[in-house]
């Protein structure tokens, strides 16, 4: 696909629209999270394009002087590969709906410390 991408104006302006417009019937990550502000870039492939980690995809948009759509199929092919992101796509209100759900539950890993015993 980035192939085409970098080779296929019309593809490209097909994948532009599509992101923009949506498919029926697929889940459109980008259209949730509501803006390019709530979509963090946290993984990049190439070590020149790790500088842009832990900037959204908006802040990117803006630094290159482009639509963040653009700007985000750019950076698939600058980088040669997929990109890692978060998307902040709940609410709070959603948040306090959900957590009193008796099936809903939360939790995290912790890295167990080892105690030193003292002679």
């Amino acid at each position: 696909m980035r192939q085409r991408l970098r080779r296929e104006p019309e593809f490209r302006a097909k994948v532009v629209h599509d992101i923009r417009s949506g498919i029926p019937g697929w889940t459109s990550f980008y259209a949730n999270a509501g803006s390019p502000e709530r979509i963090l870039l946290v993984g990049f492939k190439q070590e020149a394009m790790k500088r842009f980690q832990g900037k959204t995809l908006a802040s990117v948009a803006r630094e290159r002087g482009k639509d963040p759509i653009e700007t985000l199929l750019d950076l698939l092919i600058e980088d040669d590969s997929g990109i890692g992101t978060l998307y902040f796509i709940t609410s709070a209100d959603n948040v306090r709906k959900l957590v009193p759900l008796p099936w809903v539950s939360s939790g995290r890993t912790r890295r167990r410390r080892r105690r030193r015993e003292c002679s």
